[in-house]
Parts: C-alpha cells; structure tokens; sequence
C-alpha cells in the first residue's frame, strides 16, 4: 500500500515480512512473549475427552520441542520397496548419518 513509514507486527515465521517485501529492523524487537496452557482440573477429570485432547496437545507440543535442531528430508525416488529406496539412500556418502 505505501503509506506507512514503518509497522509492528508479530513475528513467528516472517511469511508476512516476505510478502510484503518488509524487513525487520535489527534489534527492533519490542516485546518477547510466550504462551502458557491453563486447565480446569474439574473440567478435565468430568468432561469427557478434555483430558485426552490435552494429553495430546501437550504430546505434540513436546515433539515439536524435541525436534527443534532436526530436520525432515522428503525426496521421489524410485524403488521396489521402503526398505530399497532408505538402502539407497544411506549408501550415499553424503548423505550418511541420516536415519
């Protein structure tokens, strides 16, 4: 649009900088923050499901956290089978270590 000088945004990603061709100003951070999960003991032992359903956002909350540092390689390759296409893969010396 043009007719800002600058602008505050909450930043997880920077998709929205991205496409708006913004950057971020160096040292500009204005407020670090972070999210806490609070639950209703009495909702979670008599609602049904409740407790299950937070188990699970906090399961996946945990593997995210556990998979910072990883990283996910997805690649086409043809094989017979899996098992095929993963020897192939970690017969590579470049790419040994992955498992």
């Amino acid at each position: 649009m043009g007719i800002a000088d600058a602008i505050l945004d909450l930043v997880s990603s920077g998709t929205t900088l991205k496409e708006n061709n913004l950057k971020e100003i160096e040292g500009g951070v204005v407020l670090e923050s972070q999210a806490a999960l609070v639950a209703s003991r009495k909702s979670l032992i008599g609602r049904k499901g409740v407790l299950e359903t937070t188990h699970e956002m906090l399961e996946r909350l945990e593997a995210h956290l556990r998979a910072t540092g990883q990283f996910t390689v997805t690649a086409n390759m043809r094989g017979s089978s899996a098992e095929e296409v993963a020897e192939r893969v970690l017969s590579q010396p470049s790419l040994s270590g992955l498992q």
